[in-house]
């Protein structure tokens, strides 16, 4: 049986051209980011594609092993990926540091019964997790996703645990070392 997975090549092409088409027509704005962040693997012609439809930067996530491996080690997470077949077709890669798009292990409160540590040793932790994740890329910006699937159905008690752990670790940052603030992509 075919994988379910896999759409033959226009349709996701298909997709993108009426997305970026419809927001282009009813609210007036062209994507530049892309998200690739639960793909099973990414097509040698994606930056073609998404350069084409004016796309300039693509966050992915799921890499195979050997992949992610060499990429973690040579701190190359980052960086201008072009197709062999157009490498005028070029846009910005951000890999994830892990492969997951997943809120930071023991910070998701929803689902079970949830102790806070005390605000210092939760900023520690940010800190910490903030370190291992920025240790794999050259910059000093690091990109941590909060989130994941079918999460925020408790937004508001996982929103106001984030602003507490990001006030308590930009109360420090001196001390830290680390600065932290909310983001979305432009």
């Amino acid at each position: 049986a075919p994988c379910a997975l896999i759409a033959p090549f226009p349709r996701p092409v298909d997709n993108l051209v009426l997305g970026t088409s419809y927001l282009d027509s009813s609210l007036g704005i062209r994507p530049r980011t892309a998200w690739q962040i639960d793909s099973f693997g990414h097509s040698r012609d994606t930056p073609v594609l998404l350069s084409r439809l004016g796309i300039q930067n693509l966050v992915a996530s799921r890499f195979p092993t050997a992949i992610r491996s060499a990429m973690l080690s040579s701190q190359s997470l980052e960086g201008r990926w072009s197709s062999p077949s157009h490498p005028n077709s070029t846009i910005f890669v951000h890999a994830t540091s892990k492969d997951s798009y997943t809120i930071p292990k023991g910070f998701d409160e929803e689902g079970r019964a949830f102790l806070p540590p005390s605000r210092d040793q939760e900023a520690q932790a940010l800190v910490r997790e903030c370190r291992v994740r920025a240790s794999h890329y050259r910059t000093n910006n690091l990109l941590l996703l909060w989130g994941g699937d079918a999460k925020f159905r408790q937004a508001e008690r996982q929103f106001e645990r984030l602003e507490r752990v990001m006030e308590r670790v930009n109360g420090n940052s001196g001390e830290h070392g680390v600065a932290v603030r909310m983001a979305s992509f432009a």
